[in-house]
């Protein structure tokens, strides 16, 4: 038999090293990406509302003047559930309404039906005796293409004149993104 001999020495040294150095790498990305919150889950983008209109109707009944109807024109699905209308008088001195929860065909902007920790209007902008239409044509929840949400405004209390504008958002509180604004102006 051949008698080698082989000088190992400095290899467990060396290899000792190695692990070292490989076990304070992995540790030391895995403290980084969990500080820096990297390991967070991606957040999905909001609904993308690619059109949509915005208008001011006037008529000569109760429950047909001062309607604001946004129509869906193209894009997304919005779940109302999601959402947060906001309507601004500007001209008013830039009072403002908000609800979530809003409400679907047949239903009003009331407390009772919409819940009080859903509406936050100090001004009564909006008119929740009974003419609310609701949302949407086919009554699911859903502003989709083709489809309108509508609701009266209370005029009745001096804040809405002809020549004012009316600013409407709708946020997509998810992603706390805007997906619609609209500035209309009232005739």
């Amino acid at each position: 038999m051949l008698d080698i001999d082989r000088n190992t020495q400095a290899t467990s040294p060396v290899v000792g090293i190695v692990l070292l150095v490989a076990i304070a790498i992995i540790l030391a990305v895995s403290v980084s990406t969990f500080a820096l919150g990297i390991a967070d889950e991606t957040q999905e983008p909001p609904p993308l509302i690619g059109d949509s209109t915005g208008t001011y109707e006037t008529g000569n009944q109760t429950c047909d003047d001062d309607i604001v109807r946004l129509t869906h024109v193209a894009g997304d699905t919005l779940e109302l559930e999601e959402t947060r209308v906001i309507v601004r008088l500007p001209d008013s001195g830039d009072i403002e309404a908000s609800t979530t929860g809003f409400p679907v065909p047949n239903t009003t902007l009331s407390e009772s039906e919409v819940g009080a920790e859903n509406i936050d209007d100090p001004s009564n902008i909006f008119y929740s005796n009974g003419c609310v239409r609701g949302v949407t044509i086919n009554g699911d929840g859903t502003w989709e293409p083709g489809t309108a949400m509508s609701f009266k405004l209370n005029s009745g209390n001096g804040n809405i004149d002809s020549g004012d504008t009316i600013s409407v958002i709708i946020v997509h509180e998810p992603s706390e993104s805007i997906v619609v604004e609209h500035s209309i102006p009232v005739q």
